[in-house]
């Protein structure tokens, strides 16, 4: 699905879509692992995730 999305050459217009995916794989493997995310780690995870697409438009 993510590959689907990415596919679209407007990368601001995925954006929300890829991260919210990314963000709930993310959860999803720490449940996997029984990790907790504070909402202090995931909004770490989703700045990191914002300045990737930042970057790659640079």
């Amino acid at each position: 699905m993510a590959a689907t999305v990415a596919a679209v050459p407007l990368s601001f217009a995925t954006m929300p879509v890829l991260t919210t995916l990314q963000v709930s794989m993310v959860g999803l493997l720490g449940n996997l692992y029984g990790q907790t995310i504070s909402p202090s780690q995931a909004a770490g995870v989703v700045s990191a995730i914002g300045g990737g697409f930042v970057a790659q438009e640079l």
